[in-house]
């Protein structure tokens, strides 16, 4: 009896080693099932992770072709850009030289427009000197007419040998060189003089004559029943200062030397 007691005893032992050993393998189990759960969602995990990998390797490779494309891209543009730089560089340098001779052009053509700037101020300046003296000269061509004209105020009735005959009635004396106080011309300047004498005598023989520098010139002669008259034109060539006057020639004739106002005359002037 106590052998089958101890026999169960060791069965009841066995059982709960059993027991415990299949829990134990039953936890172990469980715990490798929840391993293998986790460790199959890792390799999930992996997986997703090797797909996006794989994409982005893909999309990495096709971005490499491009950048590669681009590269080589860049690289013609930058030998382009090279090339334009050379040729930039050589139109500057073309530029340069231009711009030089363009400054070199300028810098003459400043210098001609000076010159000519300079020539037409003293064109303008000949031209307003030349104005101003033809003015002047008009002017004092003006001023200086040469002419006059005068007659008798009154009858002379006794007239002396060679006395001048002093017509004080001025009708005209352009120039100022007539004197009808002393009855001379005298010639303001060189030049070519025309003079006409009328005279009214009696009638009585009486003769005159025109006087360039005391000396005769031209005559006149009146002689008849009645009042008679002579007229008579002279053209001298004088020099500044001479002077011409009308006086009685002489003795000659029949006195009193007589000499009517209103029909005696003397004029002059400048050709």
């Amino acid at each position: 009896m106590k052998g089958l007691a101890t026999e169960k005893k060791h069965n009841q032992e066995v059982e709960i080693r059993m027991t415990n050993m299949i829990q134990s393998v039953s936890k172990q189990q469980d715990a490798l099932n929840n391993n293998l759960s986790t460790v199959q969602e890792k390799v999930e995990l992996i997986n997703s992770r090797m797909n996006d990998f794989e994409n982005e390797t893909s999309k990495q490779k096709e971005f490499n072709e491009n950048l590669s494309e681009k590269v080589e891209s860049i690289e013609n543009v930058t030998k382009e850009v090279g090339s334009i730089k050379n040729e930039m560089s050589l139109i500057k340098i073309q530029i340069s030289g231009s711009n030089k001779t363009i400054l070199s052009e300028s810098s003459k053509l400043e210098s001609v427009n000076d010159k000519v700037q300079a020539l037409n101020d003293s064109i303008e300046g000949e031209k307003k000197q030349r104005s101003n003296a033809i003015s002047q000269i008009q002017q004092h061509l003006n001023n200086t007419q040469v002419a006059f004209s005068a007659r008798l105020s009154k009858s002379i009735e006794d007239l002396q040998a060679w006395q001048t005959i002093v017509f004080d009635n001025v009708l005209t004396n352009n120039g100022n060189s007539y004197s009808e106080k002393a009855g001379i011309f005298k010639a303001p300047r060189k030049g070519i003089y025309g003079f006409f004498t009328h005279i009214m005598g009696s009638s009585r023989v009486n003769e005159f004559s025109v006087q360039k520098n005391g000396e005769n010139s031209m005559y006149l002669y009146s002689a008849g029943k009645f009042n008679d008259t002579d007229a008579n034109m002279v053209v001298l060539e004088l020099v500044e200062k001479d002077q011409v006057k009308v006086v009685k020639h002489g003795p000659w004739g029949e006195k009193p030397f007589y000499v009517h106002h209103d029909w005696s005359s003397y004029s002059g002037f400048m050709l």
